[in-house]
């Protein structure tokens, strides 16, 4: 990793290090995760935040670009798919050239691309599959119609080993209303049953108790549930709430991450979070009056709390 401290790894920063960090049969085998989502242009969330975490973890990323955004952290103004062909010829290529046992998923644009991947992922079985569904952006464009809905619902998610949606998403995917935290963990419960793999329901934009101090993620895994918290991070002074823009795919992406090191899934959970709460915590000015979420290089672990419900 390049930074110390979200999972408690210091940086590595030569061959002898790397060798150690592979998990392949391949011990010259470099850890690698691909990205498929899109591309955000002010590079706060999309293909462009995953690849970032990637890096800070100490994982090389290949990326497989599903749409074009014209965007700020504000609002998103313009939102061109690819073709369904020209995603699945990036994918292609990658799986054809490099070994990837762990993708990705965010944004998916529509109903061909998200079949292009199913038949990527069924052909090429990577061990780990983190989908993180983006049906809204966070400024309100809507980024799949029904169709695609359905056909992620029904071809796409069976092939999940995570699931990453917010409250919004679930209840966009469940037809599950969603008001308190216990409804929070019955519906993680449901995606894990029904889609038989891990699911942590994102809290941070939940309110259900007015303003609260801390944001609680739900997890849900083989018939248990868990609680993932952490300090609500406050709005940097003379700034907006756009300075959590891209924290969704940040945490999805630094579970990949993790993921592909190979870490014990409570690490993987735990150094999530962490990872979130440093880059939120550690955010950097990229303009006036504009900061965004970066990798942190100080220690978060030990403020994030996790237990079984």
């Amino acid at each position: 990793m390049n930074f110390v401290g979200a999972n408690g790894v210091r940086p590595i920063n030569n061959k002898k290090n790397k060798k150690i960090m592979c998990k392949s049969e391949n011990k010259n085998m470099y850890p690698v995760a691909l990205t498929v989502a899109g591309s955000d242009s002010c590079g706060g969330a999309g293909i462009q935040a995953d690849l970032r975490t990637f890096a800070a973890y100490g994982v090389y990323g290949a990326s497989t670009v599903t749409a074009i955004t014209a965007q700020t952290p504000d609002k998103i103004t313009q939102v061109e798919p690819l073709s369904g062909k020209l995603v699945l010829a990036q994918l292609e290529s990658i799986f054809s050239a490099l070994t990837v046992n762990t993708v990705k998923i965010g944004m998916l644009a529509n109903a061909d691309i998200i079949e292009a991947l199913a038949k990527t992922l069924n052909a090429h079985k990577p061990q780990n599959i983190i989908i993180d569904p983006v049906l809204i952006s966070s400024s309100g464009t809507g980024l799949l119609d029904k169709k695609a809905i359905d056909i992620l619902k029904s071809v796409l998610l069976p092939y999940a080993t995570w699931f990453t949606p917010n409250v919004s998403e679930v209840e966009a995917l469940t037809g599950l209303k969603i008001k308190n935290h216990e409804d929070m963990a019955d519906a993680a419960l449901h995606c894990s049953e029904l889609w038989d793999c891990v699911t942590i329901i994102k809290g941070g934009d939940f309110k259900p108790n007015g303003k609260p101090k801390r944001i609680i993620d739900i997890m849900a895994s083989y018939g248990k549930v868990y609680e993932l918290s952490a300090k609500r991070v406050k709005i940097p002074k003379g700034f907006g709430e756009s300075f959590s823009h891209g924290t969704g795919c940040t945490f999805s992406s630094a579970i990949a991450a993790s993921l592909a090191l190979d870490m014990h899934w409570k690490d993987v959970v735990i150094g999530s979070k962490a990872f979130v709460l440093g880059s939120l915590t550690e955010t950097v000015i990229i303009g006036d009056d504009v900061c965004a979420m970066y990798p942190p290089t100080g220690a978060y672990r030990n403020m994030v709390s996790f237990k079984q419900l």
